[in-house]
């Protein structure tokens, strides 16, 4: 009897103690707010290997800048060409050759130890002589308003032609050549002065007559010329020889005389030489 009361107080400790740890893990579980899982990185099956990313320069876009910060922009230098009143001379025969007695009226230039220029006008045509390097190649831009000439004279004769755009000058002909006759035959000379008569001015041929001088005959306008002339020849046909020597446009581009032309140039003409005729 009494072994049987130990055991039921054994079962009665057993149960109160059970009820006990029940009740302090239930107060544990409402004394302790929960923390949320963190979540974990999701599986991904494995790739070939990729590249390391190459790092890319990246070029800002313009973009409006306020009135209080903004910075005005640098004005172009105001480039003046010269002014020269070309004298009254001789009609020049076209053919290469800076003859005293054809040209001892005209204007002289030197542009350096190798390079002359002469200028004089007669009978409503402006006559320009340069004497330099052999086997000369020479380009005029001649100012027409909205448009520009580039009268090119090397182993043929042509005319290109630009217009004003916005901002730009387009090219809207390319060269069309004439002339090509290396010697001094009435054929060659006809053409010549065909080619005078159809677009309103003529050059020598670089490869006739003297190897060093070209002459170029231009018609006169009721308005003062503004133009801009450049030679190449022998042995660099690299170093070019420009007046007016300030000339900083694309006329005076390396490019503009050997060829191809530029689609688009800039043509400062303000600094290009302007001509009036003088009967003095």
């Amino acid at each position: 009897m009494l072994c049987m009361k130990a055991t039921f107080k054994k079962i009665w400790l057993m149960i109160f103690a059970l009820i006990c740890l029940t009740a302090v893990a239930g107060c544990s579980s409402t004394a302790t707010p929960s923390q949320p899982t963190a979540p974990q990185p999701t599986a991904v099956p494995p790739t070939e290997a990729q590249p390391a990313a190459t790092a890319i320069e990246v070029i800002p876009t313009p973009t409006e800048t306020s009135m209080e910060t903004a910075v005005p922009p640098t004005a172009e230098p105001d480039i003046r060409g010269p002014e020269i009143a070309v004298p009254a001379g001789s009609e020049a025969i076209i053919d290469g050759v800076l003859s005293p007695e054809e040209w001892d009226e005209a204007i002289q230039i030197e542009l350096d130890d190798e390079y002359q220029l002469f200028l004089m006008h007669a009978g409503g045509y402006l006559y320009i002589g340069v004497r330099g390097k052999p086997e000369p190649v020479t380009s005029i831009c001649l100012d027409q308003g909205k448009q520009v000439s580039i009268l090119h004279s090397s182993a043929a004769i042509g005319t290109a032609l630009y217009e004003l755009g916005h901002g730009d000058w387009d090219l809207v002909q390319d060269f069309e050549w004439c002339c090509r006759e290396t010697d001094n035959r009435s054929q060659a000379q006809e053409n010549i002065n065909n080619h005078l008569e159809e677009v309103g001015w003529t050059a020598s041929n670089g490869l006739t007559g003297v190897q060093e001088e070209v002459e170029y005959q231009i018609l006169l306008s009721d308005n003062p010329l503004r133009l801009a002339v450049n030679s190449i020849g022998q042995p660099n046909y690299r170093a070019v020889h420009s007046w007016p020597e300030s000339l900083v446009d694309d006329c005076g581009r390396l490019s503009m005389i050997t060829g191809p032309i530029p689609e688009e140039a800039q043509f400062s003409i303000g600094g290009w030489a302007t001509l009036s005729v003088s009967d003095d």
